[in-house]
């Protein structure tokens, strides 16, 4: 379900560099960038039943998805460039954790059966992370941390040039639509 001006447009590297309108059904592609405007919202529900919300104002390239109930070869490769999600995941990072990821900013998030929701600042310098349920593993060149299941913390901020930083509070907000 779409609500507002939500498109989809192929990278530059693929043949086509065609934007286009969703409409609620409409199927997304690999290499597809999904765009939320500022009064517009994204739900979609995706083959292996996982459930995805983009909020307005955001980005998310999918890189790869591949879902043929085969731990082996099955992949889910997102990656946020604006804004904030929600994700509770489904078959494929139950049957094989290390098929996930979500590339945010300079980190890379992988989950362990997973409600959460991710927000990446405006000005790109720091992305906050709450679990909901389950886990998820933060990580990048300076560091690494456990949020949820495992973890000593459910929220967790990443600075620019810094490890994850757990926090003992949600200190951002869901982003405002309107």
């Amino acid at each position: 379900m779409s609500i507002g001006a939500v498109t989809a447009q192929t990278t530059p590297q693929a043949a086509t560099n065609a934007e286009r309108t969703l409409a609620r059904g409409a199927d997304v592609f690999i290499s597809e960038t999904l765009t939320t405007g500022p009064n517009a919202q994204l739900q979609m529900r995706m083959v292996d039943d996982a459930l995805l919300s983009l909020a307005c104002n955001s980005e998310l390239v999918i890189n790869d998805y591949s879902f043929a109930a085969n731990p082996a070869a099955d992949t889910i490769r997102l990656q946020l460039l604006s804004g904030s999600l929600r994700m509770v995941t489904g078959t494929i990072p139950e049957m094989n954790r290390s098929a996930f990821r979500l590339a945010v900013g300079s980190s890379e998030l992988t989950v362990r059966g997973t409600d959460f929701r991710v927000t990446l600042d405006a000005d790109n310098q720091s992305v906050h992370f709450a679990v909901i349920d389950g886990g998820i593993t933060i990580s990048n060149s300076e560091g690494a941390i456990d949020l949820g299941i495992g973890g000593d913390f459910d929220f967790a901020v990443v600075r620019l040039n810094e490890a994850p930083t757990g926090l003992a509070q949600q200190v951002l907000q869901s982003p405002s639509c309107r």
